[in-house]
């Protein structure tokens, strides 16, 4: 999960511990692919750029928090459609 941009933490401590743990550069890796990923799916709908804050130069935390949770969303359904007798491909969630 972590090659498509998020972190597969269930609490904030968590989420913080794992973060932690990587050095600076796949930290600023993990960021830009997260962003990527967010802003793809909010250009998709104008409803949804609003919704995520797209263009918002400091978000507020409902925003983070919308964000994260479209994108854990938006993979966590493209990983279920899957089926086992596929080959494994790059998913890409956008």
């Amino acid at each position: 999960m972590i090659e498509l941009g998020i972190i597969p933490a269930v609490t904030r401590s968590d989420f913080y511990t794992m973060v932690h743990s990587l050095c600076e550069d796949d930290r600023r890796k993990l960021n830009r692919k997260f962003r990527k990923v967010w802003r793809k799916i909010a250009k998709t709908d104008p409803t949804m750029a609003k919704f995520l804050g797209l263009g918002i130069r400091d978000p507020e935390p409902k925003h983070v928090k919308r964000r994260l949770a479209i994108v854990v969303s938006r993979i966590s359904n493209l990983i279920d459609s899957i089926s086992e007798d596929q080959l494994p491909v790059p998913i890409q969630p956008w």
